[in-house]
């Protein structure tokens, strides 16, 4: 077991920048996922990690070893695709023991290191199955096996289960984080999806257009987002991103105004965050969560905006409903807003609605760099 550190690596292809100054490490035994949509750079770089694509600046170590300038064979890493790769006229066992045959290793051990990684995957049954008799989540089974079997220093996976359906992924989840901690190997996981990157991480990496924008513990990356794109991409349902301004009271009093809406914030907020913008009634968006947004059908209070229902979306554990506040024809315009409320709501289309807003939950972000301000 090892640690896995990367310092300022950046990767072009020609003209085009695929990954700009990347910095993280993930500890000796720890599950490191990076989170993006497609085509921001995690595939490049899990594959320059694995020594499959050279680097143009910056550096890679496996414990304290630098393997910038070692092929992918001397790095002792075992890597797990989204495709199977099984070898189709190989059987299970066979499949798994071959990066043990190719080392050279015993025939009784191999046997017994099979055995061993079968057992712990419960896939000990299907020892002497083809690929093409067994499920896709066999399969991979299979695949993750193979990679186990060798005991490298760490592991690397690129969306391993993306090609699985729902359920399946869902329970390989819990299977393969409970594996991995079993084992005890540093581990690097590549995913567009949030929710398996929120489930399986102890450190998650949130990457967009090649940079590297927030490292951290999954719960630090969602309470505590440090740009306007890590707010949208984490969480399910996204986050209300909306273009707002801060506007100043009596008494130092404060209040956040948006096309349609008005509500008040503490001024432990509202005073911070005029001084850090230089004009913070035209650059500032805010983030609010869906789960932060508390609806009702009568007017709870003199705080809450008025809104009507655009659509109620019932889901198994909630409802999400997106509210239309203010109006086209206005001049001040209108915003929709998701928002999470109980599923024995029932709602009609056109309805009036009040929304209350949680100002503690709320952060805000410069409106043209994403950045945090407050």
């Amino acid at each position: 077991m090892v640690e896995i550190r990367v310092e300022g690596l950046s990767k072009r292809y020609g003209k085009t920048e695929v990954l700009n100054d990347v910095s993280f490490a993930v500890a000796d035994g720890e599950f490191a996922v990076l989170l993006g949509p497609s085509g921001c750079g995690k595939t490049t770089l899990l594959r320059c990690v694995a020594g499959l694509e050279a680097v143009d600046k910056g550096e890679i170590y496996i414990g304290s070893e630098l393997v910038n300038p070692l092929p992918p064979r001397d790095r002792d890493l075992s890597m797990v695709f989204q495709s199977f790769s099984l070898f189709p006229m190989m059987n299970v066992r066979e499949n798994i023991a071959f990066p043990l045959k190719v080392r050279g290793v015993a025939k009784q051990a191999t046997d017994e290191r099979v055995k061993e990684v079968a057992k712990l995957l419960g896939i000990d049954e299907l020892l002497d199955k083809l690929p093409k008799e067994i499920s896709g989540g066999e399969q991979q089974r299979v695949a993750i096996g193979r990679a186990i079997a060798r005991e490298p220093k760490a592991f690397l996976m690129d969306e391993p289960l993306s090609s699985l359906d729902a359920p399946l992924r869902a329970q390989l989840r819990s299977e393969l984080k409970r594996i991995q901690k079993e084992i005890g190997v540093t581990t690097l996981y590549v995913t567009h999806d949030q929710a398996e990157a929120l489930s399986l991480a102890d450190k998650i990496g949130v990457l967009n257009r090649g940079s590297l924008l927030q490292f951290g513990p999954p719960q630090s990356v969602f309470a505590k987002p440090q740009s306007a794109f890590v707010a949208r991409f984490v969480g399910d349902p996204q986050a209300n991103i909306v273009n707002v301004s801060v506007a100043s009271g009596v008494a130092g009093a404060h209040a956040v105004e948006g096309s349609g809406f008005r509500f008040p914030i503490p001024a432990t907020v509202g005073g911070p965050l005029k001084e850090k913008t230089k004009d913070a009634s035209a650059s500032v968006q805010v983030s609010i969560r869906p789960e932060d947004i508390e609806l009702a059908v009568s007017r709870p209070s003199e705080e809450s905006s008025q809104g009507v229902v655009l659509l109620d979306e019932p889901l198994t554990l909630y409802r999400l409903v997106t509210v239309k506040l203010g109006d086209d024809k206005g001049e001040d315009g209108s915003t929709n807003l998701k928002v999470l409320a109980s599923k024995e709501l029932k709602l009609d289309t056109g309805q009036q609605v009040w929304l209350r807003f949680n100002p503690s939950r709320l952060h805000f972000f410069d409106r043209e760099s994403g950045d945090l301000i407050a």
